[in-house]
This record gives structure tokens, C-alpha cells and sequence, in this order.
């Protein structure tokens, strides 16, 4: 349980830290460029992840422990196939929208070596080797520290190239051995098994994908709409949130493969109540810590912020509602995966999506700044009340 906690703060604590020293050495629009970027880089492993990782994740739990081995293995190498191809198609298409062919390749690098370590992560936390996970997040966090030094001491700042240079090497050069077996291995999947994930990953790619459009198309969209400028600040915000955002992503990872195991122990009546019962935890908290912070942007001095982001205490106070609404509707999209019922997750995110999306471009104009968040924080409770509702409705597994 501490692996499992440990790993994804040690990993997401170095893209903190990435994007930290792009924010504190680069100029507000460049780090609005690379949050841009970034969300980018995001929304390939998430449709990656959506492809083999909660669908695999979900078949592997249920299996033995050497088959399990074995299997994850030649899902490795077909993960690793398909993050090449969806990255040629992306240079491609970012070049042609104009993105310096040289920010797009080291994006696309960073996207087909941090999907391979998601990819390989869940294979270890479906055999509950979440030692051998972390122990890949060290030497992550040991290799990409040492690239943004050697980038920080080449140039005196951490530009978006530099920043995606040291994460593309602390992914890849982490992952060297492991994609190298991975490339030369002759195991392959099943037929059968590969078939049960494509069935599964009709729905949970394009869920996947809705997921991305409702909390990380917002940049864009503000970009759009708003301005550059206006994209740094909500982006700087974010960060204050980003360490519970954090740990949160390893205990929804571990609460996949729990809720597996809980459903063919206990069956669907106590893996809903167990779900039902960390939802409610973490919206009460969010709803506490959110107000404590919007209560402290009434009354702080506003010397006391950084002239650049004058919005910072409001937004982080979005943020962080967004974290516990996030956080809470992943209880359930961790159950709803281990049940196999991605339909369900797609159909619901579809519902939601177009509310979201509205709200992100006419909030502004309303409420200021925050207004681009908190229409993710309202989406978020929707669907985690159509979610909550369904598991009640219908606990039986169905894709």
C-alpha cells in the first residue's frame, strides 16, 4: 500500500517539478506553451491507457501469477507498437498546425516513453509488484533530474523543449532495458484475450477521450477564447493542486485492481458501499479545503501574490474542488473498470461533455478567471452521480 502511494508521487512529483522550473525560469507565455504542450502528451497516454491499460489491468487481475507475467509481456510489446504509430501520426499532425518540428518530436518521445511506463506500471500493480514500480520511478526521478540540471547549467533557464528534452530522457532512458525486451520478445496474446480487450476498449477509448476533451481540452478551449496569458495563470494554479492530484492517480490505480479482487470476494453490494463511502469522503473534504482557500483569497493582501498571477488564491481554490470531484468520480470509473462496463462510462461522459465544454468558454465572462474550472468541478459531480446511480441500479458486470 505505501509502494502504491510512494510510486506515483515520486513520478508525478518529477513533472511538478518539470514544470515548476519552466514556470519560475521561462516567461508566462512560454509556460502556457508548455502546458499547451503537455496536455497533449496527456491525452496520448490516456487513449494508450484506455487501449491496454485498465482493460489489461482488469483481465490480468483475474488470472494466475504466470500467466499473468507471461501476458504482460506481449502486451508490453503491442503497447509499445502502437504508441510508435499514434506518435508518427502525431508529429505529423503537429507540424502541420505549425508547432516547431522540434518541440513536436520531443513531445512526441515523452508521450511514447511516459505511455510505456503507465503501460508497465499497470502490469505490475495487476501481478501487485508495486515495489518493482517504484523502484522504475526512482531511477525515473534520478535520470530526468539530471537532464533538467545539465539543460538548466547549458542555457541559465528551462525552456518547453528543455523541459520535454529531460522528461523524454528520464522515460526513455529509464525504460531502455524493459522496451528493448519488450521489442524482442516472441510471446504474443492470445486471440482470445486480445479479442475481450478490444471489446472492452471500443468503449474505453473513446470514454477515454471524452474523460481528456472534459479535463484537459479546457487549455485550448481558454487559449482560444481568452488568451495565452490567461491559459499561464489557470496552469500556474493548477500546480498547487498538483501534489494531491498526485497522490490521488496511485490510490485510484491500486483501487482498480482492489475492486477486482473485492467483486469476485465479496461481490458487487460491497465493492458499490466501499466506492459509495470514499466518494462521499473525499467531495466533503474538497468542499472543506476549497472554501478554506477561497476564504483566505477575501482576505489576504494582494502585494502578498505575484503581479503575474493575481487570480492564483481563487483559482487554486477550483483547483482544488476539482481534485476531490475528480478523485471521487475515479472511486467509481475504477469500479465501473473492474466490472468491465465501459459502455456505461462512455455513454455517461458523452452525456456530460458538451455542458462542460460550454461552461469552460462562457465561464469566464461570468465569474472571472475561475470560471474556466469550475464547470470541470460541476461535470465531475454529474458524473459521478450518474455513476453512483447506475453501479446502485444495475450491479451486474456488462461491457
Amino acid at each position: 500500500m505505501l509502494a502504491s502511494a510512494l510510486d506515483p508521487l515520486v513520478s508525478g512529483g518529477m513533472m511538478f517539478a518539470v514544470q515548476a522550473a519552466v514556470l519560475l525560469s521561462a516567461s508566462k507565455i512560454e509556460f502556457a506553451t508548455y502546458s499547451l504542450v503537455y496536455s497533449y502528451v496527456v491525452m496520448g497516454q490516456a487513449v494508450l491507457s484506455a487501449l491496454f491499460g485498465g482493460p489489461l489491468i482488469t483481465l490480468l487481475s483475474h488470472m494466475g501469477e504466470d500467466a499473468r507475467k507471461v501476458l504482460g509481456t506481449a502486451a508490453l510489446r503491442l503497447q509499445l507498437l502502437l504508441a510508435g504509430a499514434l506518435g508518427a501520426f502525431s508529429l505529423a499532425m503537429a507540424v502541420a498546425i505549425g508547432l516547431a518540428p522540434a518541440v513536436a518530436a520531443l513531445a512526441v518521445l515523452v508521450m511514447v516513453g511516459l505511455s510505456f511506463r503507465d503501460a508497465q506500471r499497470s502490469v505490475l500493480a495487476s501481478q501487485l509488484e508495486l515495489g518493482k514500480a517504484l523502484n522504475f520511478s526512482l531511477w525515473f526521478a534520478v535520470v530526468t533530474v539530471s537532464a533538467l540540471g545539465t539543460v538548466w547549467l547549458a542555457t541559465n533557464q528551462v525552456s518547453p523543449a528543455g523541459a520535454l528534452a529531460a522528461l523524454a530522457t528520464g522515460a526513455l532512458g529509464t525504460l531502455a532495458r524493459p522496451i528493448a525486451r519488450a521489442l524482442t520478445s516472441r510471446v504474443r496474446l492470445p486471440r482470445d484475450l486480445l479479442e475481450r480487450v478490444m471489446a472492452m476498449a471500443i468503449w474505453s477509448v473513446p470514454g477515454a477521450m471524452f474523460s481528456w476533451l472534459q479535463n484537459g481540452f479546457y487549455l485550448t478551449l481558454v487559449a482560444l477564447s481568452l488568451s495565452l496569458s490567461a491559459v499561464g495563470e489557470i496552469s500556474a494554479a493548477r500546480m498547487i493542486a498538483m501534489p494531491i492530484l498526485i497522490m490521488a492517480s496511485g490510490l485510484l490505480r491500486l483501487a482498480q485492481v482492489q475492486a477486482g479482487r473485492r467483486l469476485a470476494a465479496e461481490g458487487a453490494a460491497s465493492a458499490i458501499r466501499n466506492a459509495r463511502q470514499l466518494a462521499l469522503t473525499c467531495v466533503v473534504v474538497g468542499v472543506l479545503v476549497a472554501t478554506a482557500c477561497w476564504i483566505l483569497d477575501s482576505v489576504v493582501d494582494r502585494r502578498w501574490l505575484p503581479s503575474a498571477y493575481p487570480h492564483l488564491l481563487s483559482l487554486a481554490g477550483a483547483w482544488l474542488a476539482f481534485v476531490a470531484a475528480t478523485t471521487a468520480r475515479g472511486v467509481f470509473t475504477s469500479l465501473f473498470q473492474a466490472m468491465g462496463r465501459y459502455r456505461e462510462l462512455f455513454l455517461c461522459g458523452a452525456f456530460v461533455l458538451p455542458f462542460v465544454l460550454g461552461g469552460v468558454v462562457l465561464g469566464p465572462f461570468a465569474l472571472g478567471l475561475p470560471g474556466a474550472v469550475l464547470p470541470m468541478v460541476l461535470g465531475e459531480l454529474a458524473l459521478l452521480a450518474l455513476l453512483a446511480a447506475r453501479a446502485q441500479r444495475e450491479p451486474r458486470a456488462s461491457t
